[in-house]
């Protein structure tokens, strides 16, 4: 394990050397010198000549270092959990390099490099996840004790939150970076609060011009983040103040201090680029602190964690983290990446400010149509193994209060969606929400052909996305309903074989429970051949190139063979192995079909 430790540090020290010559690479723009990949050709040797090819090495390296964790972690361990997370650096980087390889040869706009830079994200987190898996944390019972005492409820959940805002805040200045929006406001440190725009001569809180408004949005939010960060992190100081002597501790506190630290040089730089002085220095030293700051919370968050299930083995629950997860955040996650890819397909322009509020607004029906269903099927919840610690089934929350709280997000969403952005968006928002709520939830019970009425209100989302941006339904809107549609139905039939047990317990109709192994599998395969033909709609209707068509195809490929590979599996144990290896495959396969859909058009 110690060697895994190594190589796992020597990868996060790369990937932090990956970002800052990506940074580099975006504000000299000498990734445009290089539209060959992987090598660049005709090289200048010059800082600007040579960065693309130290990145692509760098990349290369870091690649290498990967397969070799995470084949090294999967065949030192039994810990499925561990091996399962193991795989994720390693399809991260994989996604990395690709989006690196189509952007050099496609010269594909911003949003690829904002990916980018989330995915670079992405991976370091997984390795400082691994790293905390690997790592044990000795800590004596009188020293949990005191920890125990002076443990305030939502500290962990502070630092998520502080890292949450410190991440939009660097993907806001990346956009920031990339649009030049970062000379359009400049007044001086003496007024950080207004913007004049540069040849207009007017001042304002909120310029009219999109640069200025994205200008002033990085300048609050950052000056909100910088204070709500130096809060939490000071009361993890203070934590660690009352056991010093342990090497825990110590260690907290140092992760802490030095965040402290980089949030100071964030403020300071973010004023030295409101002067104009020496600009590329301090633009290098703000996403810099930015950064590393943003890994070290990360790193803080998987400390408390490690802390917590001391503290509390049985798992500390707060009314924070109660609420957030009545919304059932990873599935809403997943449904909000469908709406996101609407948007982008559509191909209307949409201002920046008007798509972050619609995108806000639908995120509150996704929302509230997840807590009402938690209300609805608290008695099935608790009935069910990985349903009974939610708050409602385990009695940390009365009724009535997520009955409130689910409707509140409804009934504020549904009518600015209509009166702010479109009638189209908010009917559809509406029938999803009630068919979710009144049709499937109470079907599910009764047969198992809620499958499909399930899928109606699930393949909404990335209409939505399409008809915020366009205002009606067209030919498009129902080529996203048909994909998530069809998509659906294999996923949910993977879910209901290994999960059957669960299903039955709490008296909910699954076909495996009700026709048996067989007509499951066979439906998972003909589903999967259909979701390959529909799937190649788009190029057919022309939004997307035949270089889609190609990936398109390698992609369903695979997956339709995956699918079949069930027929081979008898015994139930690999039945069900072989159903959750192809759950995990449909959650890799969406985002990289609509991720293909979005890049080729």
């Amino acid at each position: 394990m110690k060697k895994n430790i190594l190589f796992i540090n020597i990868l996060i020290l790369i990937g932090f050397l990956l970002m800052a010559a990506g940074g580099l690479l975006q504000q000299t723009g000498a990734g445009l010198n290089c539209p060959s990949w992987p090598v660049c050709y005709e090289t200048s040797f010059t800082v600007e000549g040579m960065l693309p090819t130290f990145h692509r090495i760098l990349g290369l390296v870091a690649f290498i270092f990967t397969i070799i964790v995470t084949f090294s972690i999967r065949k030192s361990t039994t810990d499925t959990v561990l091996k399962k997370k193991a795989l994720i650096p390693f399809f991260i980087i994989i996604t990395e390099g690709g989006l690196g390889a189509v952007s050099a040869i496609y010269k594909l706009p911003t949003l690829v490099s904002i990916c980018h830079f989330a995915l670079s994200i992405f991976y370091i987190c997984s390795l400082v996840n691994l790293k905390s898996l690997l790592t044990e944390t000795d800590i004596a019972q009188e020293l949990i004790e005191k920890f125990k005492k002076g443990y305030k409820a939502n500290t962990r959940n502070g630092i998520l939150f502080c890292f949450a805002l410190v991440f939009i805040q660097a993907m806001l200045g990346l956009l920031v970076q990339k649009s030049g929006a970062g000379k359009v406001c400049g007044l001086g440190v003496e007024d950080v609060h207004l913007c004049v725009v540069q040849g207009l001569g007017q001042f304002s809180f909120w310029p009219p011009i999109n640069e200025g408004q994205l200008n002033m949005a990085h300048r609050f939010l950052g000056i909100l983040t910088i204070l709500i960060s130096f809060y939490f992190s000071t009361n993890v100081v203070v934590l660690c103040r009352k056991a010093l002597n342990s090497s825990f501790a110590q260690s907290l506190m140092r992760s802490t201090s030095l965040t402290l630290v980089l949030l100071s040089v964030l403020a300071f730089t973010a004023k030295k680029l409101l002067q104009f002085e020496n600009r590329d220095i301090f633009v290098s030293l703000h996403f810099a602190a930015a950064i590393i700051a943003l890994f070290k919370l990360w790193t803080i968050n998987k400390m408390l964690e490690d802390l917590e299930s001391k503290m509390f083995p049985s798992g500390l629950h707060t009314l924070w983290s109660d609420l957030v997860m009545l919304t059932k955040p990873k599935l809403a996650g997943l449904v909000m990446v469908t709406v996101g890819v609407g948007i982008l397909l559509a191909p209307k322009p949409i201002g920046f400010f008007k798509a972050i509020l619609s995108f806000f607004l639908v995120q509150l029906v996704v929302m509230g149509a997840a807590i009402l269903n938690c209300y609805i099927e608290k008695d099935v919840d608790a009935k069910m193994e990985r349903t009974k610690d939610r708050p409602l089934p385990a009695g940390r929350m009365k009724p009535i209060v997520a009955l409130v709280y689910g409707w509140v997000c409804l009934i504020i969403s549904l009518p600015l969606i209509y009166f702010y952005i479109n009638p189209v968006t908010s009917y559809l928002a509406a029938i999803a929400a009630v068919l979710y709520l009144y049709a499937y939830t109470p079907l599910k019970q009764k047969s198992p052909t809620a499958v499909y009425v399930g899928a109606i209100p699930g393949a909404i989302p990335p209409v939505l996305g399409w008809t915020l941006v366009m205002g009606e339904m067209d030919v498009m809107a129902w080529v996203l309903f048909a994909i998530l549609f069809v998509w659906q139905l294999p996923h949910f039939l993977a879910i209901s074989i290994y999960h059957s047990q669960d299903y039955g317990a709490a008296s909910i109709k699954v076909y495996p429970n009700q026709n048996g192994m067989g007509p499951t599998k066979i439906g998972i395969a003909a589903f999967t051949v259909v979701l390959a033909i529909v799937a190649i709609m788009p190029y057919v209707n022309g939004l997307n190139t035949k270089v889609f068509a190609w990936f398109s195809f390698i992609l369903n490929l695979a997956f339709v063979a995956l699918s079949f590979v069930g027929f081979f599996k008898s015994d139930e144990a690999s039945q069900k192995d072989w159903a959750r290896n192809y759950f995990w495959a449909s959650i890799i396969y969406l985002p990289l079909l609509l991720g293909s859909m979005i890049f080729f058009r």
